[in-house]
């Protein structure tokens, strides 16, 4: 049927590219990507951190344990 409205993406679909768990756990789900980039003299990294409906506090919360324990991690990748 043809249609212009978007199928929503598979359960595992979205598991492969949003990650979430520990900032351990992040971190190591997001080092492959960060080592593939490694040998460039630089390098930006762009995360999402909130989403529509989501409470200011949540997010906030959410961007200080990615700066305190993702984003020291993947420096020494």
């Amino acid at each position: 049927r043809d249609t212009l409205r978007p199928r929503a993406p598979e359960d595992d679909a979205i598991r492969h590219i949003v990650f979430t768990g520990t900032t351990d756990e992040v971190a190591r789900r997001m080092r492959p990507m960060i080592e593939a980039f490694g040998d460039r003299p630089e390098f930006h990294l762009i995360v999402r951190l909130h989403y529509p409906g989501m409470p200011f506090d949540v997010a906030a919360r959410a961007m200080e344990l990615f700066a305190e324990g993702v984003l020291p991690a993947l420096k020494g990748a």
